[in-house]
């Protein structure tokens, strides 16, 4: 299926530009014969993306949209990470965009263009059905269409990590990083945390998530144990994310305790399991051998 390019614009790594976004598919997509509940959808699933290149990727966004058999939305961004679809307690606010985009658009997937960026992409709606009623492109996952050379990596073993804590952990650490990268935007600069480090921070965290949940997902959800040695491919170039990651959360949690950031300061135990998974990552890609968790750890 072919779709014809209507517009393109560039926008700055803001929140405000967010709106900009919606404003500027609603210009092409308005008039243009689409049923208004499909353009609603576009709106929203835009709206999704874009929000996620602003907090992850901290560059200048390029959001292009195209018509044909429905319609076509591509935003690029710079950060090479791929996008993970998160697993969220019934209480998360934070992080639903790829569920959305799954559950609503009729075909998506993200394409590489050989640089350090990616293109994350959707389709909606459709004036003329194809055979099985769903965009013939549809991937079913979030994954690239072209594959890249296999990066060096270091295996960490991150040895008893409590389930149920994690699970907080990361759902927190989510959370607090979003609020960091939106503070960044309205402080003076020099006041935190750069773009970059949050982004090469965000970047690596997620290697560890992705591996926590696919490793719990071969469990029966009604045999998840307590405790699971988690292994972890890291690229050795994320060492550095790792490293920013310590000291984001230095600075994080002076926010959230000054009230600073809607989410609350993190507890005891959750910032002894963080400083002993982000400890375990730098320690053993520097060579050292792993540590297991202990309960003894929090104070």
């Amino acid at each position: 299926m072919t779709y014809e390019q209507v517009g393109a614009v560039m926008l700055d790594p803001e929140p405000p530009n967010v709106g900009v976004a919606r404003r500027f598919l609603r210009q092409h997509l308005d008039g243009s014969g689409l049923d208004d509940k499909v353009v609603d959808t576009a709106e929203l699933l835009t709206s999704e993306l874009v929000t996620n290149a602003i907090l992850h990727a901290s560059s200048p966004v390029e959001v292009r949209v195209g018509l044909g058999s429905g319609a076509r939305v591509a935003v690029r961004d710079d950060n090479g990470q791929d996008p993970v679809r998160r697993d969220h307690s019934e209480n998360s606010v934070a992080g639903r965009g790829l569920e959305l985009v799954e559950l609503l658009a009729t075909g998506y997937g993200v394409d590489r263009d050989g640089g350090e960026g990616k293109t994350v992409w959707f389709t909606v709606g459709q004036r003329e059905q194809s055979s099985l009623g769903i965009d013939p492109r549809c991937e079913g996952s979030w994954v690239s269409e072209q594959s890249s050379p296999a990066p060096s990596t270091t295996r960490v073993e991150l040895l008893g990590m409590p389930v149920a804590r994690y699970d907080d952990m990361r759902e927190q650490n989510e959370a607090l990083l979003r609020e960091c990268t939106l503070t960044r935007l309205t402080e003076r600069p020099g006041a935190g945390p750069r773009a970059s480090e949050i982004s090469a921070a965000d970047r690596a965290r997620i290697s560890v998530v992705r591996a926590f949940l696919e490793q719990r997902a071969q469990f029966p959800v009604d045999q998840t144990p307590e405790f699971m040695d988690v292994l972890v491919d890291v690229e050795d170039a994320d060492v550095q994310g790792f490293e920013n990651m310590v000291e984001i959360f230095a600075h994080v949690d002076k926010l959230s305790e000054r009230s600073r950031l809607l989410a609350l300061p993190a507890s005891p135990q959750v910032r002894a399991l963080r400083d002993w998974t982000f400890g375990e990552v730098i320690n053993q890609m520097h060579g050292n051998k792993p540590t297991r968790w202990t309960e003894s750890r929090v104070s």
